[in-house]
């Protein structure tokens, strides 16, 4: 559906580290800015940021769209969630639960 019906061109994805939730904010920080330079002269861009990842993704999304917020970019967060997931037989519930890793992130304050 999203290439097929709404035509969203593969370029238009940010590919980052999953395990590294400062990559994904320096991308989409330095992508939205970008844009919004290089559109400038026929009004600028709005951004608008989906966190429909993982934990971590979601983080690095969140700290962009919280620091651009607050230098005044035109910027919003869309909620989507995604309707369940499915995984085919017990080999890929097997592999999904053997790849399980545990990450711990602290934002903030002493530790």
């Amino acid at each position: 559906m999203l290439f097929e019906r709404l035509r969203v061109e593969t370029r238009n994805f940010i590919y980052a580290s999953e395990t590294n939730p400062f990559e994904v904010y320096r991308q989409l920080r330095r992508s939205i800015l970008h844009y919004g330079e290089a559109l400038k002269p026929w009004g600028g861009s709005k951004a608008v940021i989906s966190a429909n990842s993982s934990k971590l993704l979601s983080v690095g999304a969140l700290l962009a769209a919280y620091e651009l917020k607050r230098a005044d970019v035109d910027i919003a967060i869309a909620h989507v969630e995604s309707h369940g997931y499915t995984l085919n037989g017990t080999e890929g519930a097997n592999a999904a639960q053997d790849e399980s890793t545990l990450y711990g992130l602290w934002l903030s304050g002493d530790c």
